[in-house]
């Protein structure tokens, strides 16, 4: 079941920037011509429940992007043009984004919340993609296109993340995932279910990046000396299958050659706990300590996401300890 006005823990989804955690937790007004019902948008209005966007978001979102600011999920403002993808926007559509996404939802008036469970399946062609038991309908927020003030994030809506906890949030790398609406759980308060038609799809698509990694520590081309060098970690744009966050996939080599496989022990790390591996280091034993000057790392082109989808070649980085 999705808990009507449910709050997704920060660190659940890796998002430590305060402007994060305010797209979860609570709607803006900043910006707008005047105040915001922080009650919802319109109760109910003819007809079946409409969908007016399906935003995209995820990792680093908030680092272009003002989230808190209602003109971002908007079109119409000059001055401050829309920079959250809508995945009704065909443009928007085409686009590859980071496996580690999560959808919202936005509908033009009040949902039965207690029907909202189970509200959307979705798959990857063969490949069936869970829908995190964290997702969650928000009755509150209002949107600029029903000729309201618009709120940051829109609503009322359904926020929808990909993948499952403990096995990593994420959709397949590299591969379409659609997501589709099931009528039976998409209802106005007065009982009528949302109805398919050509411009209202039931189903959307999200195109993802392939497996990659997006970031090193210590980072490539820096300096660390041998006494601060405890961890070495690559960070990923999905989550790691833990099955395959083991030493044999990462190899480290330091001047005095590649250090055995005994001297780290490897799990999963990262932004979320899950996009990552890492190695921590023994530094107790003498013939493990690194001997300063350049160091290689190698995570082998072995290491997947949750699906067995896998890099598509060895990643490889350097640094350099000092004494």
């Amino acid at each position: 079941m999705y808990p009507s006005g449910a709050r997704m823990n920060v660190l659940y989804m890796g998002w430590s920037l305060v402007c994060g955690l305010a797209l979860l937790a609570c709607s803006s007004d900043r910006s707008t011509p005047g105040p915001v019902d922080a009650g919802g948008g319109n109760t109910t209005v003819p007809g079946p429940p409409k969908v007016l966007a399906v935003y995209e978001f995820d990792l680093g979102r908030e680092l272009s992007c003002d989230l808190l600011d209602p003109r971002s999920y908007v079109d119409g403002f000059p001055e401050h043009p829309r920079c959250v993808p809508d995945l009704l926007q065909p443009a928007d559509a085409e686009r590859a984004y980071s496996p580690i996404s999560s959808l919202l939802y936005v509908f033009n008036q009040k949902l039965d919340g207690t029907r909202v469970g189970r509200a959307a399946t979705a798959s990857a062609g063969a490949i069936p993609v869970p829908i995190d038991y964290g997702s969650y309908y928000d009755p509150r927020g209002r949107d600029f296109r029903q000729g309201l003030p618009g709120s940051a994030p829109p609503g009322p809506s359904l926020r929808l993340f990909l993948g499952q906890q403990g096995s990593g949030l994420s959709a397949p790398a590299g591969l379409a995932t659609t997501v589709c609406l099931d009528a039976a759980h998409i209802l106005d308060l007065s009982g009528a279910p949302f109805e398919e038609s050509a411009d209202q799809p039931r189903c959307v698509t999200l195109k993802t990046q392939p497996f990659a990694p997006i970031g090193f520590s210590p980072a490539d081309g820096a300096s660390v000396s041998v006494r601060d060098l405890f961890d070495i970690e690559a960070f990923f744009n999905a989550a790691v299958a833990a099955e395959t966050a083991i030493a044999g996939n990462l190899e480290i080599a330091f001047a005095n050659g590649v250090i055995p496989l005994s001297c780290y022990s490897v799990s999963l790390g990262g932004n979320d706990g899950t996009n990552g591996v890492a190695a921590s280091l023994d530094q107790l034993t003498p013939s493990c300590v690194p001997a300063p000057g350049q160091a290689t790392v190698t995570v082998r082109r072995a290491l997947t996401d949750p699906y067995g989808i896998a890099l598509n070649d060895d990643v490889v980085w350097h640094f350099t300890v000092t004494p």
